[in-house]
């Protein structure tokens, strides 16, 4: 057994679970736990990774299909699209660096999840101590058996566990889990679309634009990528922000929402000063709102203080117009990106 503050170096942990995400094939039953306002809402899924994609079902509800064709990823639920960039593991190294400038990670022991060998690391904010992330890595493979998240005095704010994991997944599952043998899952096809990274040195001309890209957002969320995408599909225009742990994504589209087109579960967002809705317990955490002709969401896993920090950081029906400058930005972002 470790003894906490020994055995394999922590980046060196988090670096194979990386690539063993990206590369390891392999099935297996998940359950998800998100806490909001002191209530969990629990779902359960059958996730299959193959060599080009990783597949989550939902029983009951929706999938989402995750591929590497072309360089990008789609989320597909419920009729919303949302692009969502690949992760280029090609960058770990950059995010494990990024990591250590906001949080202290240890090794704190070993255990034994699903009857395997496990290392249990832990991520703690580095300003004040408190206690961030316990993540569980197969000593074996590399894959991440179990994340919990936490916030505040050490309130639980969100659980991922695998209760199941088969290393070499039949035929049965490739055909799509438990979820397609009970037939109780619709299955959802990626959709032909138009997506293409934009070059970070066009940050300064899209700022000109009208075209709302913070240089930081709260919490030391740095930019670390952005992509466009043809505006008849979805959102022109997505900005990811990182701080070596969560991520966030702020999407911006020309025009209103449609209230009343909102997937299931949306309520008003009451922690902030305006009309914008969010989806309690869900994973990752959304919000969506309109400001001067202009549809904002904010999509990401940051802990709910620093992810409502940044939404009001954000333009919002409050600020001033915008419309006139995004609609000439929104009419020129594609050319760009295009040529």
């Amino acid at each position: 057994m470790l003894e906490p503050g020994e055995a394999e170096n922590w980046r060196d942990v988090l670096l194979r679970a990386s690539e063993a995400a990206q590369r390891r094939r392999y099935t297996g039953e998940a359950l998800s736990i998100a806490w909001s306002d002191g209530e969990p809402h629990v779902v359960l899924s059958d996730v299959h990774r193959d060599r080009d994609n990783l597949t989550v079902s939902f029983p009951d509800r929706f999938s989402v299909r995750l591929g590497a064709e072309d360089g990008d990823i789609v989320h597909e639920e419920e009729g919303w699209l949302a692009p969502l960039p690949a992760v280029n593991h090609d960058d770990a190294e950059k995010a494990v660096a990024a990591l250590e400038e906001k949080y202290e990670v240890a090794v704190t022991g070993e255990d034994r999840l699903l009857d395997r060998p496990s290392t249990r690391l832990e991520v703690r904010q580095r300003a004040d101590g408190s206690l961030r992330e316990r993540l569980w890595v197969d000593e074996d493979t590399g894959l991440l058996l179990r994340r919990e998240s936490f916030e505040g005095a050490g309130r639980r704010l969100r659980l991922i566990a695998y209760l199941s994991l088969d290393l070499r997944p039949g035929a049965a599952v490739r055909a799509g889990g438990r979820a397609a043998r009970d037939g109780g899952t619709e299955r959802l096809d990626r959709r032909s679309q138009a997506i293409s990274p934009v070059d970070p040195d066009a940050l300064s001309a899209l700022r000109q634009a009208g075209w709302t890209v913070p240089a930081t957002l709260p919490g030391s969320y740095e930019p670390v990528g952005m992509y466009a995408v043809d505006g008849s599909h979805s959102q022109p225009l997505q900005v990811v922000y990182g701080d070596g742990l969560y991520t966030v994504s702020i999407f911006q589209q020309r025009g209103r929402p449609d209230w009343d087109s909102l997937p299931e579960g949306a309520e008003p967002a009451k922690r902030l000063g305006w009309h914008a809705y969010e989806w309690p317990g869900a994973v990752p955490q959304r919000l969506v709102w309109e400001a001067s002709g202009t549809t904002f969401s904010l999509v990401g896993d940051a802990p709910p203080e620093e992810f409502f920090a940044i939404a009001e950081s954000l333009p919002n029906p409050q600020g001033g117009s915008l419309a006139d400058r995004l609609r000439r930005g929104l009419s020129r972002l594609w050319d760009w990106v295009s040529q």
